[in-house]
């Protein structure tokens, strides 16, 4: 299905406090912050809109929540410079950093981290997003 205008993705869950997860969001990964409301706010983070609750009792445990995760695919270029800025502002909320398939079609880096509340993160960067599919490319 092929659209005329640029889709925005959005994302919302819950957060232990607002306030830790905005600064977060905002100083370590970049993001803006929109709209406010209380025990809300929207950032977008690379054009897109995640929208934090502060709704601690709904915040689970990481080890329930299994392999739920949320990410972005990003240019090489790009994805190298979000890992410098991550272990810049704190190199131990980088979990694992890893590199597949090097010299392959599929060849990729990927990087995972936690938010404040342990919602998990991956960031990946493929050489050929063909490898991926041909839609992204």
């Amino acid at each position: 299905m092929t659209f005329e205008f640029r889709a925005i993705f959005h994302l919302a869950f819950p957060v232990s406090s607002l306030e830790v997860a905005l600064d977060f969001y905002t100083r370590c990964l970049g993001a803006s912050v929109g709209r406010h409301a209380g025990e809300w706010a929207d950032v977008v983070w690379l054009g897109h809109q995640i929208t934090l609750h502060q709704q601690p009792a709904q915040v689970l445990p990481r080890a329930a929540r299994g392999v739920r995760h949320f990410g972005v695919i990003l240019p090489w270029t790009a994805w190298d410079a979000l890992r410098a800025r991550l272990l810049d502002f704190d190199a131990s909320l980088v979990r694992d950093v890893q590199h597949r398939a090097v010299g392959e079609a599929g060849e990729h880096v990927k990087l995972l981290l936690d938010d404040p509340d342990g919602n998990l993160i991956e960031i990946k960067a493929y050489r050929d997003l063909d490898s991926v599919s041909p839609a992204l490319a």
